[in-house]
């Protein structure tokens, strides 16, 4: 087995108004991950930051923990937190596949701070051959109807790819419901039935995951793209694969975020290319809705599809390292990115265009750190071409010293819009733009 020797990981950090990571409180619902060798977990850490001047104090629960569990810290903008979660192996934040299709009433993290801090969560796994990260989404996760993206797994899957989604109820007494397309043929991991899975009941806290893991049947490949978790109160959900891929070369990565619900997604995205191949360059697209048209960089014709049905649109349709995609309805979007070869790669949620995204992402905490490993560090950024974007507060268009800059690329279709791609990057790193920011790390 060759062991990876850079990890990747791929985070996107948003500040719609009204729509920003920045919250007084997160969600955080447990993960999983396949238990065959190559994908279990390793080291484990919250990466906890504020744009707050002054000391703002946390709290971390983990669900099911007594008070005496809770443990609480101070940040502030200028002194970031990194926490370890577990050193290793299934712990507080991952439970073990054999564990889900049960409610879990002592898995995840509720956190709680007196002002608004970002929380995201990294780790390492296989190995060290893998590694993941999420963005908590804090209080715009909640929702009440989601769809799910996974790697589509298109390849030769090995026997450690896994297909996941969980959900975390945010108030007592939540029934929640899940359906799919996908009503036969799938294995899922710890039950004996298919979708629908209905009348689940969830108090505060509470969670229930759904495996597959990608071998056991042929459906199981991308069975979980298009599900619908919904819910008659709020709930907060993670999803993606660990491990999988959108490559068809056999190689693997984790792929995980947590995303929003259907109020606070769109119709209009724009993707920003990496540094891998255009097999696992990927953009996945859900719908919600029947007769859903989709559209490329403005293409004259686009594609349909109905509700709970998938569009994968290859890295070859990126034009000057960036992509426009349009629908006719409100849907889903995932972004497949990568580093080198088929073995880096990860899959994040995108959120849509708005003109109401304006404001600083201050600030991404050690940008180039999973725990004790210290990678490269980087951004993209969407803005629209007239505005003047800062990266700790240097205005890049004077090529800063000790980074590269790779911008501004016109989105073709939408072409009031550019792109940069900056690398080099290190410690704690603060984007701003004077106009619409969309900034991924």
């Amino acid at each position: 087995m060759v062991k990876k020797i850079l990890a990747f990981i791929f985070l996107f950090v948003f500040t719609l108004n009204g729509y920003s990571q920045l919250s007084k409180i997160h969600y955080i619902p447990p993960l999983t991950s396949s238990d065959e060798g190559n994908a279990e977990p390793l080291d484990q850490w919250f990466y906890i930051s504020t744009p707050i001047n002054g000391d703002v104090s946390f709290k971390i629960k983990p669900v099911g923990g007594t008070a005496d569990q809770e443990i609480s810290y101070i940040v502030n903008n200028a002194n970031p937190k990194k926490i370890e979660i577990a050193s290793s192996d299934y712990s507080q934040l991952f439970q073990a596949p054999s564990t889900t299709s049960t409610v879990t009433t002592d898995k995840g993290y509720i956190i709680e701070a007196q002002d608004v801090i970002y929380v995201s969560v990294r780790m390492n796994a296989g190995g060290g051959a893998q590694a993941g990260a999420l963005v908590s989404k804090g209080d715009n996760a909640l929702g009440k109807n989601f769809r799910i993206g996974t790697y589509d797994n298109k390849g030769s899957p090995g026997s450690n790819y896994l297909n996941f989604f969980s959900v975390m109820a945010t108030e007592d007494q939540t029934i929640v419901n899940l359906t799919s397309n996908n009503i036969s043929g799938l294995v899922i991991q710890n039950y004996s039935g298919q979708f629908p899975i209905e009348n689940i009941t969830l108090n505060r806290g509470e969670s229930y995951t759904v495996a597959l893991k990608v071998t056991d049947a042929n459906g199981n490949r991308d069975g979980l793209i298009g599900a619908l978790v919904s819910a008659d109160k709020n709930i907060v959900v993670n999803t993606g694969s660990a491990n999988g891929s959108f490559g068809t070369g056999g190689a693997r990565d984790y792929g995980i975020d947590q995303i929003v619900g259907l109020d606070k997604v769109g119709k209009e995205y724009i993707f920003v290319k990496g540094a891998g191949q255009d097999s696992y360059e990927n953009v996945l697209i859900v719908a919600h809705y029947d007769n859903t048209e989709i559209k490329i960089n403005e293409e004259s014709t686009g594609t349909t599809i109905n509700k709970g049905d998938y569009y994968i649109i290859e890295g070859n349709k990126f034009s000057d390292g960036n992509m426009y995609v349009s629908s006719s309805e409100d849907v889903f979007a995932y972004q497949g990115i990568g580093a080198g070869n088929e073995a880096n790669q990860g899959m994040f949620f995108v959120p849509p265009l708005s003109c109401e995204s304006r404001g600083d992402v201050n600030n991404i905490a050690f940008i180039d750190e999973i725990g004790d490993n210290t990678l490269d560090g980087g951004v993209t950024i969407v803005t629209k071409g007239t505005a003047s974007v800062l990266i700790n507060n240097t205005d890049i268009a004077s090529q800063p010293a000790g980074i590269t800059v790779v911008g501004p690329a016109t989105v073709t279709g939408k072409n009031e819009y550019v792109t940069y791609n900056v690398t080099g990057l290190s410690g704690n790193v603060t984007v701003s733009s004077s106009d619409e920011l969309y900034s991924a790390y």
